[in-house]
């Protein structure tokens, strides 16, 4: 059991309430203290789950079970009761010791238990105690509160209702029965959780085994006179002591085997022995072993997990007894060092670490390898002894080292072994630097020293008649840490032999370094002899011979008599700081190829010289030219503290000088030209051979250049005051849109690329004529555009947001950029990395040509970056063209401009407009990618593909910025062109004028086909679709955006025709008779029929009059018809 839930309340605990649901019916709960007759065992009623439950998605889009039921009210409360319970609150009980005492015996245990309960408040459960595999045969309780027994539950063990604060103290005899499992008996008791727990056992056997889990507890094990004591603590929630009693044998009776491995390492004091035995019972128990060392063995340490005592017998120290913590059938560890001295080259024999009373004894010997020495064993002789696999041996010993291993399979053993030392083996590398001034020579030698085999302790230096040649010997480094001392007594003296004893007996690879120094006449060659060190090798090797002239002479060396000396003119000769000398001085390298080592070294003097040389780096930025010229001094044969510049007036004020980090501040003097100003630099420290001081300022461009047009401009030039220039070289860096040139012949143009333009002049000149003009289109084109969308939004006032994105090949340092005149300040980014200000350079101001400095490659970045296969390029601006749209206006885009970039893709246009604008005129320079479609109950454009389609196009797999922000709703119009980017020229057409066109034209046609009757002719109606058809060869996409407003416009005309259609058809159906007589209208003068003196009152009068047949009376009817009614 899970030692929390012991002391939890039980599983029946009434479940926490579903947030928001109304309360479950409980069942009723036993009180918080139970009176006496009351069901103590009374369990805590279940609440009942919600039956009827919803399944709602959380914010990971995750099913999560919600009662149907459930209210805000009861989840506000819920959320209420967990922010109350997000402290905890201290357990209202806990258990703070569990001891046990007693006796085991046969096959029951008889333990005293006694368990402390601190309680600081009334549980409103029952505690459980554990012990459910023992059977409580007295229980007594002393405490300030009440406890009331509530059972004994299968998992949780015997329970108690604590009522009230205070402390408990239960004593409990217990009685355990044994678990049995040949040989071995077991006490198996389960507890409540406390920090303290101990157990005192008696187990009436006199020897046995016991062992206890977890095996972190704490087992002491204690004979007693009637048996075995074990105690043990820390064992946490369960008592599991298990044991097995053993044969009560002596040592003596016991039978033993014993394992031993013997590693033997050399030394300069002896061997020393390492040996690990493993002892264990063949039959029976030890508690003591008796090892017997070899002769004239050093104890240095015995260590063992089972090692209680250990014995020597002063009369033979070579017999050691260890005593064991208790009886024990093994196997029992011991680990043993000791030391058996000897003297060099001395023979010892290999033999003891021999077992009492061992009836098997067996083991290996493993000899270490020794770096200066090898091993000499003599195995003849020996029968229990073998040779022995040495990968066998390594495997058994982790991998120790050894050159040799054995087998024994009996003691004793004797193996006779010899440490023999072995002779050293080393080359000798010797390197000398020579020092050559006017009135001394010094000479610093190093002899590089390589092992190969054995130790070395003292190098000889032969280095003949070097006293008689005048050297004085300053040392011999390094001292102390491998150097202790050298020996130049005069009988070594008058041989030329120094003997430098080494430290520590040196074994691997060293250098030892020596100088000396003498002094020297002027004007006369000076003889010396080089000293040598003897090596193993029969030759000497090639000796190195470094030649440091002083600052203010030149130095040659030569050979005298047989010395073969050859100079070095294809390898760098080490710098003269390496052998202590001054940094800077000159140096030449020569080789000595024979043992003879006579030289002859001429000094001669030297005046002081100096040379100067000039580079310039001009760069064209914003509004400035920025300049920086390095002015070289290249001074032989002495140095320079102070330097004078000489300095163009116009530039003074603005001039900064620097000498590697270091800035230097001028003092100004007047130079004999007015025009010009001399400025003293003083350096810190003097160096040797060329001093660089770096000039820099920088140059204002004019105000009205905007790189229209070619502008000369003059760039000043500082030179050195103390020697005319040697060479000036002049470099501008280009940028894609000005090319730069020079009118002036005395400078020569040397290099040209698409970075920079350099020139070259060797005549004394005091400025630089620059041509600055306007550059063609791309060089090269290190870019190629494989494709690019170009995205507008136009606004009603005429206003263009714009975004630019272009999928680049290619690479190179810059890129250039150019837009519109109207156009904002661009944003720019290089794949997901916007630019900075500082990368987005406008050259000129105010022209919107821009260079891009591109970031440079992050290798452990997955960001595409310059230089890689491809890029995204993304560009954001604004541009202003102060037209509304209007009705009706002509537009025109602009796609930014890329030099040095080859368009070999397509490019597609994302135009969206206002939604009460149209497009009318389509762009004649591209093709467009929209297709008519019906919407509801009219048809509209629609381009294809969508947006989200063309992100995907341009991008791919590369990274770029985030997208735009939604745009207002509006029409979206798609175009492609192949190649460059050109402009887009279009009309729109707003939805107002559309209507007004479309409908007016149908509406006036419409009228005038009702007015006039030849309009409505067959023949007029087939030549205006003919027309219609003509005009649509050129204007078709006029007439596509006119169609549906003509058709709106067309009916009224229709409407107007067919209610006077309508109207005449009613009219002509309605007739009546007149009343009068024929009579009545007739004329007196005239003589007419009855039927022509009856003529309708006015001439449009639609009535007609019938004549009645005759022989009807005068009064007869007339029928009359009437279309006007």
């Amino acid at each position: 059991m899970p030692v929390l839930a012991q002391l939890a309340p039980p599983a029946e605990k009434p479940a926490a309430t579903v947030p928001g649901a109304k309360p479950a019916v409980a069942e009723p709960t036993a009180p918080r203290s139970a009176p006496e007759g009351a069901s103590v065992g009374a369990k805590p009623a279940l609440e009942r789950l919600p039956t009827d439950i919803l399944y709602l998605k959380n914010e990971k889009g995750e099913l999560v079970p919600v009662p149907r039921d459930a209210s805000v009210e009861g989840y506000l409360e819920f959320l209420r009761q967990q922010k109350g319970a997000s402290a905890p609150a201290p357990p209202p009980l806990s258990v703070t010791s569990v001891e046990l005492q007693g006796t085991i015996d046969g096959d029951m245990a008889q333990v005293q238990a006694k368990v402390v309960v601190e309680v600081t408040s009334t549980p409103e459960w029952p505690v459980a105690m554990g012990l459910t595999e023992a059977v409580i045969q007295q229980a007594r309780v002393q405490s300030s509160g009440r406890a009331l027994y509530a059972g004994k539950d299968p998992e949780r063990g015997y329970q108690w209702w604590l009522v009230g604060a205070g402390t408990y103290e239960f004593d409990l005899q217990l009685g355990i029965p044994l678990r049995k499992s040949p040989p071995r008996r077991r006490l198996l008791l389960s507890l409540p959780p406390s920090p303290v727990t101990s157990a005192r056992l008696l187990i009436h056997s006199p020897d046995v085994a016991p062992r206890i889990v977890p095996e972190e507890a704490v087992l002491q094990v204690m004979p007693q006179e009637h048996g075995t004591e074990i105690y043990a603590t820390g064992f946490g929630t369960r008592l599991d002591v298990s044991w097995q009693s053993l044969p009560t044998t002596t040592s003596s009776s016991a039978s033993l085997d014993a394992n031993t491995m013997l590693l033997v390492r050399g030394a300069a004091d002896g061997l020393y022995v390492e040996a690990t035995q493993l002892v264990r019972a063949l039959q029976g128990v030890f508690r003591e072993v008796e090892v017997r060392l070899p002769d004239q063995a050093e104890l240095l340490q015995v260590d063992g997990p089972d090692i209680a005592e250990t014995r020597t017998d002063p009369d033979r120290p070579s017999d050691v007894t260890i005593s064991l913590t208790g009886p024990t059938a093994g196997p029992v560890t011991l680990r043993w060092r000791v030391r058996i001295p000897h003297a060099e080259r001395r023979r010892l024999v290999l033999e003891g670490f021999s077992v009492a009373g061992a009836k098997q004894q067996s083991g290996s010997i493993g000899l270490v390898e020794v770096d200066d020495a090898r091993w000499a064993v003599i195995e003849a002789g020996e029968p229990h002894l073998e040779r022995m696999n040495l990968a066998e041996f390594r495997a058994l010993s982790n991998g120790v080292p050894v050159v040799r291993a054995y087998r024994f399979y009996a003691q004793p053993f004797r193996l006779p072994v010899t440490l023999e030392a072995v002779a050293a083996y080393y080359e000798v590398q010797p390197v000398f630097a020579l020092y050559a001034a006017e009135d001394e020579i010094r000479l610093e030698g190093r002899f590089r020293v390589r092992m190969f085999r054995g130790q070395l302790d003292q190098l000889t230096l032969h280095w003949p008649g070097w006293r008689a040649e005048g050297w004085v010997l300053e040392g011999i480094q390094p001292q102390g840490s491998l150097v202790t001392g050298f020996t130049t007594n005069e009988a070594g003296a008058s041989e030329g032999r120094i003997v430098i004893n080494l430290s520590n007996r040196a074994k691997d690879s060293f250098e030892v370094r020596f100088s000396a120094r003498r002094s020297r006449r002027g004007g006369e060659d000076s003889r010396l002899t080089l000293p040598w060190v003897e090596s193993s090798g029969t030759a000497l090797p090639a000796t190195q011979v470094v030649l440091v002239p002083a600052v203010n002479v030149d130095a040659e060396l030569s050979p005298r008599g047989e010395t073969v000396l050859r100079r070095v003119a294809r390898e760098t000769p080490p710098a003269a700081e390496e052998f202590g000398f001054e940094k800077g001085l000159r140096t030449e390298l020569y080789r000595l190829e024979t043992e003879e080592r006579q030289l002859s070294l001429r000094v001669t003097p030297q005046p002081q010289r100096i040379r100067v040389r000039s580079a310039v780096t001009a760069r064209l930025t914003s509004r400035r030219l920025e300049v920086r010229q390095t002015v070289q001094h290249i001074v032989q044969y002495g140095r320079i503290n102070d330097f004078a510049m000489v300095v163009p007036a116009e530039i003074a004020d603005r001039v900064v000088f620097r000498h590697g980090d270091l800035e230097l501040v001028p003092e100004w003097v007047e130079a004999s030209r007015a025009t010009e100003k001399v400025a003293w630099l003083s350096l810190p420290s003097v160096p040797l051979g060329t001093v660089a001081i770096d000039v820099s300022w920088s140059l204002p461009l004019p105000e009205t250049w905007l790189g229209e047009r070619s502008v000369p401009l003059e760039v000043p030039l500082v030179r050195s005051e103390f020697s005319p220039t040697d060479q000036t070289t002049l470099e501008v860096q280009r940028t894609g849109w000005f090319e730069v040139s020079t009118d002036d012949p005395q400078w020569l143009l040397q290099h040209a690329d698409d970075e920079r333009v350099r020139w070259q002049t060797s005549a004394a000149v005091s400025e630089f004529p620059l041509v600055l003009a306007p550059a063609d289109d791309a060089r090269n084109a290190p870019y190629h555009v494989t494709r690019a969308v170009m995205q507008v939004w136009l606004d009603r006032q005429g206003g263009q947001v714009c975004r630019f994105q272009a999928r680049l090949s290619g690479g190179g340092p810059d890129f250039y950029l150019q837009l519109p005149t109207q156009a904002s300040v661009p944003k720019v980014w290089w794949g997901q990395r916007p630019l900075s200000g500082t990368a987005v350079v406008e050259i000129p101001a105010g022209s919107r040509q821009f260079s891009l400095r591109l970031p440079e490659p992050v290798a452990e970045s997955s960001e595409p970056v310059a230089d890689a296969a491809e890029q995204l390029l993304t560009v954001e601006y604004e541009l202003s063209t102060r037209q509304s749209l209007g009705g009706t206006a002509s537009v025109v885009l602009w796609a930014p401009r890329l030099p040095h970039c080859q368009w070999i893709g397509q490019v597609i246009w994302d135009v969206h407009l206002p939604m009460e604008h149209h497009l009318w005129s389509p762009p004649p320079a591209a093709a467009a990618m929209y297709h008519w479609e019906r919407t509801g109950w009219y048809w509209q454009r629609v381009s294809y593909p969508s947006e989200d389609e063309l992100n995907v196009w341009v991008r791919g797999e590369l990274r770029g910025p985030p997208a735009l922000p939604s745009s207002p709703p509006g029409r979206r119009y798609a175009f492609r062109q192949l190649g460059k980017a050109q402009e887009l020229r279009f009309r729109t057409l707003s939805t107002p004028m559309a209507l007004v066109l479309g409908g007016g034209c149908s509406i006036v046609l419409g009228f005038l086909a009702l007015r006039l009757d030849w309009l409505r002719s067959l023949v007029m109606v087939l030549a205006a679709l003919c027309a219609l058809v003509v005009l649509s060869l050129w204007y078709l996409s006029e007439l596509e955006l006119l169609f549906q407003p003509m058709l709106v416009g067309a009916v009224f005309p229709l409407l107007i025709a067919a209610a006077e259609a309508w109207h005449q058809r009613r009219t002509l159906a309605a007739t009546w008779a007149l009343s009068a007589s024929v009579s009545d209208y007739r004329t007196a003068s005239v003589d007419v029929p009855p039927t022509q003196s009856l003529q309708p009152a006015r001439g449009d009068s639609a009535t007609v009059f019938r004549a009645a047949p005759q022989g009807e009376s005068s009064s007869a009817r007339l029928p009359a018809e009437s279309q006007a009614g």
